[in-house]
């Protein structure tokens, strides 16, 4: 029997935005309040499912144009470049699951990762020399363009960008991690931010509970190690 995975290295860390796609859930994506100490307690039985991993030879950044939900702007995208690694979740599908991931990330190319390229990251944040067995197949969804960059017409929005965050900031507190260190990598592994060039912040369109409870957070982050 052949293990079916998807490796999420953008939205697809979000744990509620994994599972709004799984069961065509009509939820809005922060309607599990991870901003808990314990926030391992909140998490589904799916959820437990999902791992972390690090992936060598992919490289991430903000390098996907998509005209979704009335909006067009810049999303996030990888691709095979040797040197860089990039980290992510690794969850489980079934076949019928695969295409409704496929229908959500139309433009994307459905791609093979080898599995010797995939290590396990414990709640420690320690890489384990376990490696992903023989008998799972790894997809990732690959940009097939490298140059993509934001701009005027497809900016960064704070949106999709909390979206991006609230998910490794969930990661942070499931693996116990004190100074955020998950989505401190996610943004220093994630090229081409632009500056404040092209960012826009559409958060007051949002309804309250489809706001991140980690805006202050972000913000602060991505003051720090990016708009500084």
């Amino acid at each position: 029997m052949i293990n079916i995975y998807i490796f999420g290295y953008g939205s697809l860390q979000n744990f509620n935005s994994i599972e709004k796609t799984l069961f065509s859930i009509n939820d809005n994506v922060y309607s599990i309040d991870y901003n808990k100490n314990n926030a391992s307690n909140y998490l589904t039985e799916y959820d437990k499912t999902i791992q972390i991993v690090k992936v060598k030879d992919l490289k991430r950044g903000w390098l996907f144009h998509t005209d979704n939900n009335n909006k067009s702007y810049t999303a996030c995208g990888a691709y095979e470049c040797t040197g860089y690694t990039c980290s992510g979740t690794l969850f489980p599908v079934t076949e019928e699951q695969l295409a409704n991931f496929d229908l959500r990330e139309i433009g994307y190319q459905r791609k093979i990762i080898d599995n010797k390229n995939v290590s396990i990251i414990n709640r420690y944040g320690d890489e384990n020399e376990n490696k992903i067995t023989t008998n799972s197949i790894i997809y990732y969804y690959s940009v097939d363009n490298y140059e993509i960059k934001p701009n005027i017409y497809y900016p960064l929005y704070k949106s999709y960008i909390d979206l991006c965050m609230t998910g490794c900031l969930m990661i942070d507190k499931i693996m116990n991690n004190k100074n955020n260190e998950y989505t401190i990598e996610f943004v220093e592994t994630t090229y081409g931010w632009e500056k404040n060039k092209f960012l826009i912040d559409d958060r007051i369109n949002l309804k309250s509970n489809a706001i991140s409870p980690y805006v202050y957070l972000i913000d602060d982050i991505l003051d720090k190690y990016i708009y500084e």
